[in-house]
């Protein structure tokens, strides 16, 4: 477990045991303050563990995609009738 980890959680349990508030968790980790009441739920569930199990989901969303995936979207991209079309639109 890092060090990043183990703050986060000594924070939000403080914040649970109400040594501090939503808003000064969140300046202190640098997150939304609805970021630190979904941390909170979850380590009100999970206890400790819901917090590596965060850090790891984290890292998963910025995957890239496989590369027969990238291969369709280009494809779809030369398309004619979605030549034109924003490319944001396939982000998805």
């Amino acid at each position: 477990m890092s060090i990043d980890q183990i703050t986060r959680g000594h924070v939000i349990a403080n914040c649970l045991e109400g040594r501090c508030t939503v808003q000064q968790a969140a300046l202190r980790l640098n997150l939304s303050r609805r970021r630190v009441q979904q941390l909170k739920k979850a380590f009100k569930r999970k206890g400790f563990s819901s917090n590596a199990a965060w850090q790891q989901s984290a890292s998963l969303c910025k995957r890239r995609p496989r590369k027969e995936i990238e291969q369709r979207l280009l494809a779809l991209r030369s398309d004619p009738a979605l030549s034109k079309s924003n490319f944001l639109h396939f982000h998805e």
